[in-house]
């Protein structure tokens, strides 16, 4: 068990990313996260998910070290997503947040931060033929140009409606920080150790 000495009491998570910058130092054992999202489970897809994420945790060497699955609460998104209320289309993406369930894996294992991301993937356009992830077998978005973003962000883009469903219908999300990996791991009250 590592003591910690410090002058100042640490947080948890400044002691986990001590813990996990010093574990992957040493090539051991880093967390991450993936949430299913809800956009899955309206579509019916979000068992085909899960099977693709026990596949690819095998495939990337992580381990799963818990599940949980449950409807969030509209500050539970702004825990998990806080710059969430920059984007013009923070209503919608609330709505799709809280209209299903979402289920989160928390991983063990080497780099999971980002072998969370390359699971994940990205969308697919037209412009990429290469499958990337699950969201590249899952998500096609096609017709998003740069200058509809634009307008979108803008708020006046005439088809908005379905185009804000393209883009925050991701079916998955993957942990950026161990700070994220944190608020995850209470939300679904998943515990990080043995």
């Amino acid at each position: 068990m590592l003591k910690w000495r410090s002058r100042s009491p640490l947080t948890a998570a400044d002691a986990y990313k001590t813990w996990s910058a010093y574990m992957n130092l040493k090539g051991l054992i880093s967390y991450g996260c993936l949430m299913i999202k809800p956009d899955a489970y309206n579509r019916g897809i979000a068992a085909d998910v899960r099977q693709d994420i026990l596949s690819m945790c095998k495939q990337y060497n992580l381990e799963i070290r818990g599940e949980s699955t449950k409807i969030l609460a509209t500050g539970e998104v702004h825990q998990i997503y806080p710059d969430i209320s920059r984007k013009s289309f923070v209503a919608d993406f609330l709505n799709l947040m809280v209209s299903n369930y979402s289920t989160a894996f928390m991983l063990s294992g080497e780099d999971a931060i980002n072998k969370t991301k390359m699971i994940r993937g990205s969308q697919r356009t037209k412009e990429c033929d290469e499958i990337s992830g699950i969201r590249g077998r899952y998500c096609y978005v096609a017709d998003i140009s740069a200058e509809d973003r634009r307008r979108l962000e803008a708020n006046y883009h005439p088809d908005r409606e379905r185009l804000v469903e393209i883009i925050i219908g991701g079916v998955l999300h993957a942990s950026d920080t161990p700070d994220e990996v944190i608020t995850i791991s209470k939300i679904f009250n998943i515990s990080l150790g043995k």
